[in-house]
């Protein structure tokens, strides 16, 4: 779950997204009874719904998940954008994550498709690019590969801190007309990032822009965290409200920052879809 842009130069410079909790509780409180204990007591909180959500995944051998993510980095309305498309799996004990896929750029006779694999194993990352030909190794907190990481179970424990008091997030419970789905809908407007950067959504957005920032340096385009601007980040869990599974996590944000007496827009779009339960094992690359 991670080329950008100049208006000479800086149209270069696009990274390309890449691939991509037990509760527990006091005897007798919601929290330690059985999912069907509190399926019958008809979940009304977002808290709760998260609860059922975090033991029905936890529950399976592992999910596999479709992914697909786009970045754009906008100028004086030139656009230049990365566009990744791939497959995700991810097993509960041992925790691991596999990801497979390609990342577009550009377009017409200039657009580019390469390969990328992913492999999370024991908190150490493996990251192969067609285009560098070989594995990289790198702990699993290292930005770069923390960024290929698109992981919508983990989002779950994203939502719980986003219900914390003070995160300056507002959190919706939305139920389909239907009622064969639940949604959990994160929503953070306009605001100045360097003075909220202990926050948790603010350190993603951070944390997902800064290979953009990098590059933009090293095309002499000099921003510091204190220029960014956020526009929006928006953030969905969709679970089904029979299995209170995550049926679809969809991601998006968008940052502004100055450019002499314009503004650069960045934009990053991800959405990870529920194939099914994967059952078998991930293993790392030989060749690493």
């Amino acid at each position: 779950m991670k080329t950008r842009l100049r208006p000479a130069t800086l149209l270069v410079l696009l990274t390309p997204l890449t691939l991509a909790a037990c509760t527990t509780g006091e005897p007798g409180s919601t929290a330690s009874q059985s999912p069907w204990v509190r399926q019958k007591q008809k979940p009304q909180t977002p808290e709760a719904h998260l609860d059922l959500a975090e033991e029905a995944m936890a529950a399976g051998p592992g999910w596999k998940f479709q992914v697909r993510g786009v970045e754009k980095l906008t100028l004086r309305g030139r656009q230049n954008e990365a566009i990744y498309s791939g497959v995700l799996e991810r097993t509960q004990n041992p925790m691991a994550l596999h990801g497979l896929g390609t990342v577009t750029t550009g377009a017409g006779a200039g657009q580019r498709t390469h390969g990328e694999e992913l492999f999370v194993l024991d908190d150490t990352g493996y990251l192969n690019s067609e285009r560098s030909g070989e594995w990289k190794e790198a702990p699993a907190t290292d930005p770069e590969m923390a960024n290929k990481v698109e992981d919508p179970v983990a989002a779950l424990a994203d939502f719980r801190g986003y219900m914390q008091r003070a995160t300056g997030v507002d959190v919706t419970l939305m139920k389909s007309a239907y009622g064969n789905q639940i949604t959990l809908k994160a929503d953070v407007t306009s605001r100045k990032l360097g003075g909220v950067r202990d926050r948790p959504w603010a350190a993603k957005a951070q944390r997902e822009v800064e290979p953009t920032l990098d590059r933009l340096r090293e095309a002499g385009i000099r921003v510091s965290h204190a220029q960014l601007t956020l526009v929006r980040l928006e953030e969905e869990l969709v679970l089904d409200s029979a299995t209170h599974r995550v049926l679809t996590h969809w991601f998006r944000f968008t940052v502004r920052m100055p450019y002499g007496s314009d503004d650069i827009t960045y934009t990053q779009e991800v959405k990870e879809t529920n194939r099914g339960e994967f059952k078998e094992r991930i293993e790392g690359p030989d060749a690493a």
